[in-house]
């Protein structure tokens, strides 16, 4: 049996971070929310996502840092890190790419967007 892709979305806005979560719930993915870096820190001690998406724009640690240190773990550097924000991508993009970011997708569009990007992650090579 195909086990579904595991999601965590961190976002300090926790209604947003439970309706992105409820929405890849929704497609068919394991998904968790965290509504701080600490405490996605603090669900990685029991369950590793394959896929984690990011608010950018967070209280310490926010998203640059969370991904930064998620690349520097041994249990945790393999996982696919969205940058989700409500920031062009151009304002993001150098921190992002030197922290660890895989994709960037902005904020504001729903799903359909975020849904795109695992759909590539999941996809075949």
């Amino acid at each position: 049996m195909h086990q579904p892709l595991r999601i965590l979305v961190v976002d300090d806005h926790e209604l947003g971070a439970q309706a992105v979560a409820l929405a890849m719930t929704f497609a068919g993915y394991e998904a968790q929310f965290a509504f701080s870096g600490e405490d996605a820190l603090r669900r990685l001690a029991s369950w590793t996502p394959d896929i984690a998406i990011l608010d950018v724009n967070m209280p310490p640690p926010n998203g640059f840092q969370l991904a930064a240190t998620l690349r520097g773990r041994r249990d945790t550097e393999g996982i696919y890190l969205i940058a989700h924000t409500s920031m062009e991508e151009s304002e993001v993009q150098n921190q992002g790419v030197q922290a660890g970011f895989d994709a960037f997708c902005r904020k504001g569009a729903g799903a359909d967007p975020l849904m795109a990007i695992i759909s590539d992650v999941q996809a075949p090579n």
